[in-house]
């Protein structure tokens, strides 16, 4: 039987949030219990809105608290880390599926060869460095580590957008709407959907 995990790029309260099967954890464990599948629970809705939101010096804080995506932008290996886990998951490498959801992934780079930069120099690009290269390592990761048992949906930006950008929404809406989603559903078809003689967790 298949252990599901869902792991969304973003923040959280304690960082980004792993989802398996009914059970929401942060990267610290800590463990809420509920049903997921509620998308119509608009309580939720804003309380994961607030949380993945509080990015550092775009967002203010909510209730302390900063966007865990500075410490996990994908949080893959630590969902794969979670369900594996026995205080936390307890699943063998064997029976875990993942699926791994970004927020585009940023054409950025930064042009030239030769940078004697300092601070002033770096500061304005490192954190969008660090936050696609962290993610980058992770996807490839549970690519080496699960195989076929993991997917990952992450469309290629045309531009680097801001984080603040606002205005890209019609753009974004766009993009996502004619993304090839072929290849997520084929691999959720084989991999993520419960079979019918399949208990619920």
């Amino acid at each position: 039987m298949a252990y599901r995990v869902l792991a969304l790029d973003g923040g959280g309260i304690r960082g980004p949030r792993i989802f398996a099967d009914d059970t929401v954890f942060d990267l610290l464990g800590h463990v809420d219990r509920l049903v997921i599948a509620d998308y119509r629970n608009k309580a939720l809705h804003e309380a994961l809105t607030e949380q993945f939101g509080a990015a550092p010096t775009y967002f203010p804080t909510w209730q302390g608290y900063i966007d865990g995506g500075v410490a996990a932008n994908n949080p893959s290996v630590c969902g794969l880390a979670q369900a594996l886990d026995p205080a936390t998951g307890g699943q063998r490498l064997e029976d875990v599926v993942l699926l791994s959801l970004g927020t585009g992934a940023s054409p950025r780079r930064i042009e030239g060869d030769d940078h004697d930069w300092g601070l002033a120099e770096w500061a304005p690009n490192l954190v969008g460095i660090m936050l696609d290269g962290v993610a980058g390592v992770a996807d490839f990761q549970c690519r080496q580590i699960l195989g076929p048992r993991y997917h990952r949906v992450d469309v290629v930006l045309p531009r680097a957008v801001g984080m603040d950008e606002h205005r890209a929404i019609p753009e974004l809406d766009a993009l996502g709407e004619s993304a090839d989603t072929a290849p997520a559903v084929a691999w959720l078809a084989e991999h993520f959907a419960r079979s019918e003689d399949e208990p619920a967790a």
